[in-house]
């Protein structure tokens, strides 16, 4: 131990002597270990941190494979089609992200959607903060008008009041039922 010390006594005398030579290691050192805490935290949220969903490692992405454009989104005949004819999947459900007006209840704004096929969110075992999951259909029906809200946009634009869920709100011109509330579904920018 006492050698321990007279190394560090030494390294400090001569860190001392030769400022700029400190300041350089210093620095290297710092840099060498924010790069580190980086690598790791970006490594840990995106590999290592499981999804926040039970069952998580049985959730699969499936993509369509194009020559030309690349990888891509599935279209919603072919999501249908794996739903009915393969067999190894426990539940095939689908969403698809994009743009909408929000009108109706307070000023217009542009709202950040989520489409999702009724049975999302059992597939993924969650549910709704405030309202009930999406009403199932039957092939060949049209979806009834409903939608979730995020919990940020039920917050900011309808107060938190749970009395939002029943009521009617315009998206896109067309008159929707408030579903539910949610952290998943609409949010906006």
């Amino acid at each position: 131990m006492d050698s321990l010390f007279a190394d560090v006594r030494l390294a400090m005398k001569s860190l001392a002597r030769r400022p700029s030579y400190a300041a350089i290691a210093i620095i290297t050192l710092a840099l060498g270990i924010g790069a580190n805490t980086a690598t790791f935290s970006l490594l840990r949220a995106v590999v290592i941190k499981p999804l926040p969903y039970n069952d998580a490692s049985q959730l699969v992405m499936l993509w369509q494979g194009d020559p030309e454009a690349g990888t891509t989104w599935m279209a919603r005949p072919e999501v249908l089609s794996y739903r009915e004819q393969v067999k190894s999947f426990a539940s095939v459900d689908s969403w698809t992200s994009s743009a909408a007006n929000l009108t109706g209840g307070g000023e217009p704004e542009r709202v950040a959607t989520t489409a999702v096929t009724p049975r999302l969110f059992r597939t993924l075992a969650v549910a709704p903060a405030r309202g009930g999951a999406f009403r199932s259909i039957a092939a060949g029906e049209a979806a009834p008008p409903e939608v979730m809200l995020s919990h940020q946009l039920w917050q900011r634009r309808f107060g938190g009041t749970n009395d939002v869920v029943g009521t009617t709100i315009i998206v896109n011109g067309t008159a929707r039922t408030v579903w539910a509330s949610c952290r998943l579904v609409l949010r906006s920018r």
